[in-house]
């Protein structure tokens, strides 16, 4: 049972088990669940209320309570790949931070290795330092990080088995004694920025097949408001990444394409928000830190 006394303005109130929001916790994009109720606690002043405790089939993650309306309900989806989050949880269980670090006794050089989604971090564990000491007697060094197609054209045998790990990108440093990190690729593309891919983007990953379940729930709550938060990655395409950050301070000039089952939509940073945008169809988009209604 909920009472006013658990109503904090700004604030979601969590109804889900401790278990359920330790594991998302420890993902690598956190608790997304709880930012979305945040983000729209604060734009909305309502109380809002995390609600999917799985006692429930088909229950939406958050639902919005109205004075004098029915409430509005939310369904939360991140946007990652699948095998960054997978090499993410194993760095990360190795050393409980990123990038990983590993030293290097029989290496001079600070070296920064980036790797592939689909590597397994143990593989190259195995063979980095001597793979690497090796590109150091050959003077093949790389000041300068070097990307994938760089690495390519490189004939030396330690580069060709380096590839065949997994790794994307590669740059060091002078540093003795030597040392390693390690780290999952994640977003690659321009910086440049404009709104009609992200548009696109949106319209083809809201009525995917992976978004089924989250249309269904929405539809059977018949419910007027039926939002979507989406949590963007560090492994989104770069046109949506670099659209919420704050250099960019521009909107969408014009409505996203929504399946019928979605009426509301929210794209925000993961795990931490640097920028969140927001479409209501009676506002049009709007960015909410401009509009915030509480703390």
């Amino acid at each position: 049972m909920i009472s006013a006394l658990d109503f904090r303005p700004g604030y979601p109130i969590d109804l889900r088990p401790d278990r359920r929001v330790a594991s998302l916790q420890k993902g690598p994009v956190g608790d997304v669940e709880y930012t979305a109720g945040r983000v729209i606690a604060r734009l909305t002043g309502q109380s809002v209320i995390l609600q999917d405790d799985g006692s429930q089939e088909m229950m939406p993650d958050i639902r919005i309570e109205y004075a004098g309306r029915p409430p509005g309900f939310v369904e939360v989806v991140t946007d990652i790949d699948s095998n960054y989050a997978q090499s993410w949880s194993v760095l990360m269980k190795w050393q409980g931070q990123l990038p990983f670090v590993k030293p290097g006794s029989t290496l001079r050089r600070a070296w920064q290795v980036t790797l592939s989604g689909a590597t397994h971090p143990a593989n190259v564990d195995a063979e980095i330092e001597e793979l690497l000491a090796g590109l150091e007697r050959a003077g093949e060094v790389f000041e300068r990080v070097a990307p994938l197609h760089v690495l390519q054209s490189n004939p030396h045998p330690s580069m060709r088995r380096l590839l065949e790990l997994g790794v994307v990108m590669l740059g060091s440093g002078p540093s003795d004694p030597g040392e390693i990190r390690l780290i999952p690729a994640g977003i690659h593309g321009s910086a440049i920025h404009t709104w009609e891919p992200v548009l696109g983007w949106l319209e083809q990953t809201l009525a995917s097949p992976r978004l089924a379940d989250v249309r269904t729930k929405l539809a059977k709550t018949n419910a007027d408001e039926r939002h979507v938060f989406i949590g963007v990655s560090y492994t989104s395409p770069s046109d949506v990444f670099f659209g919420l950050t704050m250099d960019n301070r521009t909107l969408p000039a014009v409505a996203p394409r929504l399946p019928p089952e979605i009426t509301h939509l929210w794209m925000g940073h993961v795990p931490s928000i640097d920028r969140c945008i927001a479409w209501f169809p009676d506002r049009g988009w709007l960015d909410p830190m401009l509009h915030w209604r509480t703390k």
